[in-house]
């Protein structure tokens, strides 16, 4: 059986690994002569900002265009990101502290990039820039041609006790802005408190702008299954003990198991990562049987069954993420709660010896961890089929024994929209 899985992993998988991926979603392209091209674009989960894109035309699908900002003026993935082209002053001090200056480095460097819109609306139009030294964030006021930076910069200096020092100019400028369209009293405590990241300047940008909500790309869908769960749990007693000898016995179990949970998308519109929470609920049931030769002989006995309920948070990544298929693989951590009915570890003399019966022996864990590593398809986002194998892990709080539990499951998943 562990075999089998193993070929059943390895055949879903590698197959995948020389398919040229792609995620073409509907939207469009202005060029620089404010032609715009409908059709669709390559969305990537970009971790900074594209330097150019793959589109198809509507009207000629089977041939790819690469736009970049040479032909460029903007482009859209509809209803998700829009990115603007504009050629401005880039700031190029590090923040990572390994990496600081002694003294704030006020170096730019002007190039010509594509911004991604994050905030928008009648006063001010927000964007951020990621590149290889850090994430950048632009404000472009109504009427305006070229975005500024909004400053920040990060330096070391050995002289003082705190010697990372911060320069917020972002601050002021926000207050300026919030000053000429908004009210700012009523911001100026926020602005104080704000961070330099997206999600805090997203919220003052729209207080400013007085807009009453903003999209995310964070998403969620829950999910609910069955499946099967085959357990093969290896039994020693350890050498030196009262118990006997330290012989490896084995016992496999076949049960049903229960599963739902909720998945989380840092970007629900690739869908290429996401973190998944899963519950779970299935039995095992273990017997054991060895045969000590020696004078006298015996024979040792072991029946439980274990009822065990599960967390496991998981990141599960698609390797191949096509609209209609994609493929995944998955590890995560799993905390296991179990139950086990009233069991004993029997021991039968030959001969007049009388039986050595124990009760609750070995001791088994309510509360222990695995490790879970997946792999799957997903279909048409609705039907997921799933095969994971659990590595070898402890069961037992007993030092005279050791107990382990591996397991190999596949599930059967329905995905709620």
């Amino acid at each position: 059986m562990p075999h089998l899985y193993k070929c059943l992993l390895v055949a879903l998988i590698v197959p995948f690994y020389s398919v040229a991926q792609s995620n073409y979603k509907p939207g469009f392209v202005i060029t620089l002569k404010n032609d715009t091209l409908h059709g669709v674009i390559d969305y990537k989960e970009w971790d900074r900002n594209p330097k150019e894109i793959r589109f198809k035309n509507s009207l000629t699908p089977h041939n790819i265009e690469i736009f970049s900002k040479a032909n460029t003026r903007a482009f859209e993935i509809s209803g998700v990101e829009y990115y603007q082209c504009f050629t401005l002053p880039i700031s190029q001090d590090q923040v990572e502290n390994n990496k600081l200056s002694t003294h704030p480095d006020t170096t730019y460097l002007t190039d010509t990039v594509f911004l991604r819109v994050i905030a928008t609306g009648k006063h001010i139009t927000l964007y951020s820039y990621t590149d290889d030294i850090k994430t950048h964030f632009y404000f472009l006021e109504a009427g305006g041609t070229i975005p500024e930076e909004l400053v920040y910069h990060i330096y070391y200096n050995p002289t003082l006790s705190n010697a990372v020092q911060y320069v917020n100019g972002y601050r002021s400028q926000l207050e300026d802005l919030a000053s000429k369209y908004a009210n700012v009293t009523q911001l100026e405590q926020r602005i104080l408190q704000v961070g330099y990241n997206e999600p805090d300047l997203v919220k003052i940008i729209n207080v400013i702008n007085d807009n009453t909500s903003s999209k995310s790309l964070f998403g969620s869908r829950f999910f609910a299954g069955i499946g099967a769960n085959s357990g093969k749990l290896s039994f020693t007693q350890i050498s030196g003990t009262a118990t006997g000898n330290n012989s490896v016995t084995y016992g496999t179990s076949v049960f049903p198991k229960l599963t739902a949970g909720i998945d989380l998308f840092p970007n629900k519109s690739i869908q290429r990562l996401l973190i998944r929470v899963e519950l779970s609920l299935t039995t095992s049931q273990y017997n054991f049987v060895t045969v000590n030769s020696g004078t006298p002989q015996s024979t040792s006995s072991l029946n439980f069954k274990q009822t065990t309920s599960a967390i496991a948070p998981q990141i599960l990544y698609n390797l191949y993420n096509a609209k209609q298929i994609k493929v995944f693989l998955g590890a995560g951590t799993a905390l296991n709660f179990s139950s086990y009915n009233h069991y004993h570890y029997v021991t039968k003399y030959s001969g007049s010896f009388p039986d050595n019966i124990k009760d609750n022996y070995p001791a088994l864990s309510s509360l222990w961890i695995a490790f879970p590593l997946r792999a799957g398809i997903t279909i048409n986002n609705r039907i997921e089929v799933s095969f994971c194998y659990i590595p070898s892990s402890s069961i037992t709080t007993d030092n005279t024994t050791s107990v382990n539990a591996t397991f190999f499951q596949a599930g059967l998943n329905y995905l709620f929209k």
